[in-house]
């Protein structure tokens, strides 16, 4: 057991620069053809006739995104700002 926890503080699990640049372009894209291709529709639901509880669960999902999208940009301004990465 001691070994295994060993080999496991020994990994590096840093990322370099160049693929946090990879990996935050691939969810920003992600999040943008989200947002492009139907996210956006939804704010449309408040002049539909959808009923009151369909309408509360569409409005926490865009509240949901939206949440999701501008904390993804903090941790990445924090991990670039703060230079976490090698």
């Amino acid at each position: 057991m001691l070994k295994l926890k060993e080999l496991l503080n020994e990994q590096d699990t840093t990322i370099s620069a160049k693929e946090w640049r990879k990996v935050s372009r691939a969810i920003t894209r992600g999040m943008d053809a989200a947002m492009g291709k139907g996210v956006k529709y939804l704010r449309d639901y408040e002049r539909s006739n959808l009923p009151a509880k369909e309408k509360k669960m569409l409005s926490d999902f865009w509240d949901d995104y939206m949440i999701l999208k501008s904390r993804f940009q903090r941790i990445n301004n924090h991990l670039i700002t703060k230079k976490h990465l090698k």
